[in-house]
């Protein structure tokens, strides 16, 4: 038996169902109990107190009011949460962003940070379904 086929046998490419099905879905499925609900729920307090605080002070820093970066962590954390691939993965705020914020709401304005938003998405989310080569194809910078 060659290794090649030992390896075959071994590996089974994952479906299209497989690959994007949300961990939360996955997790409930491999069974979910009160213990894990309370040490996650202990997680998800920590990072709020964090987060919270921090999304106020990027929206001020980029110049838009702190309810817009309350907004920002309580939605973009949920949607994380439920669409999330790894039961591990935090989502929140990274101080990192001020200056592309800030840059992007003082020259377009907070629609243009909506719609800059909503591009980067679209363009990740076709780099996740088709791959880097078809989706550089399709989307050329120049």
């Amino acid at each position: 038996m060659s290794p090649s086929h030992s390896h075959a046998q071994l590996y089974t490419q994952p479906t299209f169902v497989e690959l994007f099905t949300p961990k939360l879905v996955t997790v409930f499925r491999e069974g979910y109990g009160w213990r894990d609900l309370r040490a996650d729920a202990v997680s998800g307090l920590t990072v709020a107190v964090v987060a919270l605080p921090l999304s106020m002070a990027i929206a001020i820093a980029s110049g838009v009011s702190p309810e817009h970066g309350l907004y920002t962590a309580i939605f973009g954390g949920l949607i994380i949460s439920l669409i999330g691939g790894s039961r591990f993965q935090i989502g929140g705020p990274a101080g990192a962003f001020i200056g592309l914020v800030a840059g992007v709401v003082e020259r377009h304005g907070y629609d243009g940070l909506a719609l800059a938003t909503v591009i980067g998405d679209s363009y990740l989310s076709r780099w996740a379904s088709c791959g880097p080569e078809r989706t550089s194809n399709t989307f050329r910078f120049r």
